[in-house]
């Protein structure tokens, strides 16, 4: 598992998603600061969708614990479930 800790700069946290890939299946992202929503699910989803085998990515914000399996990110109703349970 790959582990990316978010340092305030929304990109670098993107291209982590996508650079990992072929490293690892599964990724942690450590939020210590504010994102756009919008723009994470994007990219986890797009992490998805490029990468055929990944199965999960897990975040954690603050106590809150929450992992996306591949199933729900390339669900078509993925954005919005992902901004309502981030955003909780």
């Amino acid at each position: 598992m790959a582990t990316i800790r978010s340092n305030g700069i929304w990109a670098s946290v993107g291209n982590s998603l996508l650079d990992s890939i072929g490293q690892c299946d599964s990724i942690l992202i450590n939020m210590t600061t504010e994102y756009n929503t919008r723009q994470l699910a994007l990219s986890i989803k797009k992490y998805f969708e490029v990468n055929k085998k990944a199965i999960e990515v897990m975040i954690f914000k603050g106590g809150k614990r929450i992992i996306v399996k591949r199933a729900l990110a390339t669900n078509s109703d993925f954005l919005r479930m992902f901004i309502k349970v981030y955003e909780r």
